[in-house]
């Protein structure tokens, strides 16, 4: 078991940062890397690897230039490995603020990275919600440990697919 010195040594190392237009390439390469690794097994596999780079680029392009939109990267010993974005809601019935992606590649995760991250850009944002893929047992389990409430499901199309999403609500 990893002492808590072993952590706090380790988030020393740890940033977040607003993402700027020069660098949509490499998060739109990290976002498909995170994309691949958590819904590989759950999401059609085709659907996965035809998600193209440059269709992630012109996502981050339209969520950086949107103003009521937060990006933030997060870094760690000066590499990209991983990204939260979140804003105004999509569905203000479950709440007035939404995170759209909060994602750490896999070789980065339970050091730590996504709790604090997660605490230090959502401690002043009340009444907000995420939408997780039900069978992501690793981020349902993360938002549960986050003290997200659990409000409704959802089935949403993934290519050909009907996947069950899940809805976390902070109020």
């Amino acid at each position: 078991m990893r002492s808590l010195t072993y952590f706090i040594n380790i988030l020393k190392k740890f940033n977040i940062q607003p993402i700027s237009i020069s660098e949509i390439s490499a998060i739109s390469l990290v976002h498909k890397l995170c994309f691949i690794e958590t819904y590989v097994g759950i999401l059609d596999l085709n659907f996965l690897i035809e998600r193209k780079v440059s269709e992630i680029e012109k996502y981050w392009i339209k969520k950086i230039s949107d103003k009521t939109v937060e990006s933030y990267k997060f870094i760690f010993n000066d590499r990209i490995i991983g990204f939260i974005s979140m804003g105004a809601s999509r569905n203000p019935n479950f709440g007035g603020y939404e995170i759209y992606n909060f994602y750490i590649i896999k070789e980065f995760q339970n050091f730590g990275f996504g709790s604090y991250a997660f605490n230090q850009l959502m401690k002043n944002k009340p009444n907000f919600y995420v939408e997780v893929i039900a069978r992501n047992r690793v981020g349902c389990k993360f938002y549960e440990k986050q003290h997200g409430k659990k409000l409704t499901r959802f089935y949403e199309r993934y290519g050909e697919r009907k996947i069950m999403n899940q809805v976390y609500v902070w109020k």
